[in-house]
């Protein structure tokens, strides 16, 4: 970690927050936990992990 205050700090996990909040959840109106586990859940390991490239993947 770097010093306190440094905007580079979080910038990955900023980026990945934007990504899932964009992709999976936005405008979506979820009525139970369970179904909202679900969506991240299948999101994650479903769209995410498997579908999307990513750049460390294609070294």
């Amino acid at each position: 970690m770097s010093k306190t205050g440094d905007c580079y700090d979080n910038a990955a996990m900023e980026s990945w927050n934007h990504s899932f909040k964009v992709e999976a959840v936005h405008g979506e109106h979820f009525s139970t936990r369970t179904e909202t586990k679900h969506q991240v859940f299948e999101y994650i390991e479903v769209y995410y992990n498997r579908k999307r490239l990513h750049s460390k993947s294609k070294m």
